[in-house]
Parts: structure tokens; C-alpha cells; sequence
């Protein structure tokens, strides 16, 4: 049985080569220059979307976002910066542009990394895994029957 915390590793971490000791580093930068506070922000998203309009499938995406946030504080300024990709000179970079904005004396964001055009560093497997495809649109459409047979006036569902 997986933890939280081994789930999260799993597939927030490991894909890009960050561990606890990557964690520590990236904290520890930001911490040696007169920070009060720091902390860093994993995110992973999936997401997928169907559009079933009379009875036919019009529409349908996928979607995966990962990233990860930094924040810097030091007394009244706070710095932000982020990476669209959970690797390890993104987190770097991100905690780099953090805490010069904390420490410039005034509060900002900025993007501090950005993916460039190469090969994927994760499968970009479909996240909707708790049913087969057949059996989601099957659900769509015993959705879309049931609204027609509750009332005679529908004429269309979507």
C-alpha cells in the first residue's frame, strides 16, 4: 500500500530526477540569504473532458499540468516564481527568481522556466483510469437518455 507521501514522489518527484536531498538544496539556497520564510509548491493536474450532443461524441480532451512554485519572504516583501516543469535547474532557476524578488524590495512573480521544444520527460498517459473509455461514453448516453425520458419537452442535452 502506497503513502501519500510515497504517492507523491512517485509522480510528482521521481519524473524529474528531484529527491529529498534536491528538496533540502533548493530550500537551503533560499534560506542563506536573510529569507524569513520560504516554501516550495509541487502540482500535477489531470484532467479530461467529453461533449455528447445527440447521442454522438462532438468533442474531447486531455489535459496534464505539472509545475512547481516557489515562495520567498523576507519581512513585508514576498517573491513568487514557478516552472512549468518539475525538473531540477527548473526548481533552481525558480527559487533563484524568488529570492532576488523577495530581497529587490518589492513583491512580483515571474515564470522562471519554460519548456522548451524537445522529448517529453513524462508518458503522457490518458489519467482517466477508473473506467474504460466504452464505459464513460455508455454513461454519457444513459445521462443523455434519462434526460429525454424525464420530460418529454427536452429536445436536445449536451
Amino acid at each position: 500500500m502506497h503513502t501519500t507521501l510515497a504517492t507523491a514522489t512517485q509522480h510528482l518527484l521521481d519524473p524529474g530526477g528531484i529527491d529529498e536531498t534536491t528538496i533540502r538544496s533548493a530550500l537551503d539556497r533560499l534560506m542563506s540569504h536573510k529569507l524569513d520564510a520560504a516554501d516550495l509548491y509541487f502540482q500535477h493536474s489531470r484532467s479530461e473532458s467529453w461533449v455528447l450532443e445527440d447521442g454522438l461524441v462532438k468533442e474531447g480532451s486531455h489535459n496534464i499540468d505539472r509545475g512547481v512554485g516557489v515562495r520567498a519572504i523576507a519581512g513585508e516583501k514576498t517573491g513568487f516564481a514557478y516552472s512549468d516543469e518539475i525538473v531540477v535547474p527548473a526548481l533552481t532557476q525558480a527559487a533563484d527568481a524568488a529570492k532576488a524578488i523577495a530581497r529587490s524590495g518589492g513583491t512580483g512573480r515571474t515564470q522562471s522556466w519554460k519548456r522548451g521544444e524537445h522529448s517529453p520527460l513524462y508518458e503522457p498517459l490518458d489519467p482517466i483510469t477508473s473506467l474504460p473509455e466504452e464505459e464513460r461514453l455508455a454513461l454519457l448516453r444513459t445521462a443523455d437518455e434519462a434526460a429525454r425520458a424525464e420530460d418529454a419537452r427536452v429536445k436536445q442535452v449536451i
